[in-house]
């Protein structure tokens, strides 16, 4: 955990480098750096889990930054109280090979534009994917299954467009938009999801 941390400072100067993760690094991370590409560098996910699985803290979080790349990590809350990624305020954010469970969220965009989730797994959360605030996200060949609440939300005045992807036996619901937000899916797999596969409410399509 010191060491990713150390890293993250190293860089708030570096726009455009890379760290490279290896093990498990337990901590609350934050990276408000441009252009930084953060990626585990074995087959085998480098794991980010919080120091307390009961608070309802972020493991890492993208603050105010553009085109960060987030490749082949495994982030873990521990006990579904807390976020596990979070882009604020940022730009063009990129999520690939990368697995969330027991988190509250798994990963999370609030006033974020242009992310890009591809090839990933969020299972065993409350909810895997949430676009909130004026974000605008799209999920690609991604797994969205078992998630307590819903597999993926689009929340005020958001956008969510998925493709290619799997969502199953997640709790109370599958894809679902609410306050004015708006829904796309293409080729999406649609099994055993609680009350609805999917949902819109208060003026969401």
């Amino acid at each position: 955990g010191q060491s990713l941390e150390k890293a993250l400072l190293a860089v708030q100067k570096s726009p455009g480098a890379t760290i490279r993760i290896r093990g498990t690094c337990v901590g609350n991370f934050v990276l408000s750096t441009d252009r930084i590409r953060l990626e585990g560098v074995t087959e085998e996910r480098a794991v980010l889990r919080a120091p307390n699985a009961t608070d309802m803290s972020t493991v890492l979080t993208i603050q105010d930054a553009s085109d960060v790349q987030v490749r082949r990590l495994h982030v873990q809350h521990g006990g579904q109280s807390g976020v596990g990624l979070r882009f604020e305020t940022s730009h063009r954010g990129l999520v690939y090979d990368c697995e969330f469970d027991q988190n509250e969220v798994g990963l999370v965009f609030r006033w974020s534009d242009d992310g890009s989730v591809w090839d990933c797994s969020m299972h065993d959360n409350e909810a895997g994917l949430v676009s909130s605030f004026r974000s605008s996200v799209s999920a690609q060949r991604s797994s969205f299954r078992n998630n307590t609440d819903v597999g993926l939300l689009a929340f005020v005045n958001s956008d969510l467009n998925v493709g290619d992807s799997e969502v199953t036996g997640n709790g109370s619901g599958g894809v679902g938009a609410q306050i004015h937000s708006s829904l796309g899916l293409a080729q999406v797999v649609l099994r055993e999801n609680g009350e609805s596969h999917i949902f819109a409410t208060d003026r969401s399509k």
